[in-house]
This record gives structure tokens, C-alpha cells and sequence, in this order.
């Protein structure tokens, strides 16, 4: 089964993957299977999946709290000072979003394309809208200039980790795609 394939099912119910050329057997994952597809993540990689693929509020949450802690240790190993709480907080708060959902682009709604051929050039085919410095300067409650000098690095630091933690999941199930091929054939 394909990766892209194992991620929609995580919703269940989005789609009927029988209904599709070449889909599957079925239009969703047991509990069982979801629960052995996923045994192995950490729980911060847990809750991005249950975040971004099972739209889970609470896992969204938690995920933010993962992030808080991890953010918290870097924070501390580098000496970044100031170690303003509220403005980690705001960082964790802000790569999550933009990692699991973003801003979705205004001229394509979304969908990153703005015809039936066409790719939006306002968001480049992603459909979320990437967020100004000045708008992030705001999200995580520091004046731009602060922004620019100190926090933007620390966190494109943070939005990296986030990120990873979703191309984890990713590898991960391309690996689980891989054991259950190998399983198959042997």
C-alpha cells in the first residue's frame, strides 16, 4: 500500500480508496493496524500524526507541549537569553501550526492550483500562504527588530525540528510499507 495511501487512511472515512483505480481493500484502518503502523514513533512524532493526518485537537496540544520541552532544552544547552517562557511558548505554538495546518492561500483556497492546469503562484501549488517576519514578530510577542536579529534563527531551529518530526513519520511508514513487502514475498 502506498505511503500517501497509509496517511489518508489516518483519517478515516476521507476517502473510499475502493472507489479508487487501484485502491485498497478497504476505506479505512482498524484500530489494530493503525496502533502496529504506528508502535514505533516517539510521542512527539505520535502526536504530529494524530495532529496533522487525524486532525486531533488534543494530540495538537500535546504535540505543542512536546515541542515546549524540546524548545526548553535547547534554550537552556545554548544560553539563549533572554529564556522568556512566553516567547518559547509562542515559538513552539507557531511552528506547530504552520507545520500541521498553516495559513491557507486566499487565492487558490487551498488547493494550489487556481485552474484545472494552472499551479498558484501566490503560494507556489503548496495552498498555505507563508507567514511575513512582521507576523511572526507578532505571533510570538517580540518587537520585528528582535525578530530579525535573534529569534528568526532560533526559529527556523524550532520549524526544523517540527518539520522533522513529520519527515520521521514519513520514513517510517515507507519502512513499515518496505517490512510488510518484504513479508509478503518471503
Amino acid at each position: 500500500m502506498a505511503n500517501a495511501e497509509w496517511i489518508a487512511r489516518m483519517g478515516a472515512g476521507v476517502m473510499k480508496f475502493d472507489s479508487v483505480r487501484g485502491g485498497g481493500a478497504g476505506d479505512s484502518l482498524s484500530k489494530a493496524e493503525l496502533a502496529g503502523m504506528l508502535a514505533k514513533l516517539s510521542p512527539a512524532e505520535m502526536n504530529m500524526a494524530l495532529a496533522k493526518y487525524g486532525c486531533d485537537d488534543s494530540a495538537r496540544r500535546a504535540l505543542v507541549g512536546n515541542v515546549l520541552a524540546w524548545v526548553i532544552t535547547v534554550a537552556m544547552r545554548d544560553n539563549w537569553r533572554p529564556r522568556c517562557r512566553d516567547v518559547l511558548m509562542g515559538m513552539a505554538t507557531l511552528a506547530v501550526y504552520e507545520v500541521v495546518g498553516g495559513l491557507l492561500c486566499a487565492k487558490c483556497d487551498g488547493t494550489g492550483m487556481v485552474s484545472m492546469i494552472r499551479t498558484c503562484k501566490c503560494c507556489d501549488g503548496t495552498g498555505h500562504k507563508a507567514m511575513s517576519g512582521r507576523a511572526k514578530a507578532t505571533a510570538i510577542g517580540v518587537d520585528e527588530r528582535q525578530w530579525r536579529t535573534i529569534w528568526k534563527v532560533r526559529y527556523e531551529t524550532i520549524f526544523d525540528y517540527v518539520n522533522g518530526l513529520d519527515s520521521a513519520i514519513h520514513k517510517h511508514l515507507r519502512f513499515t510499507e518496505f517490512e510488510k513487502m518484504e513479508q509478503d514475498y518471503f
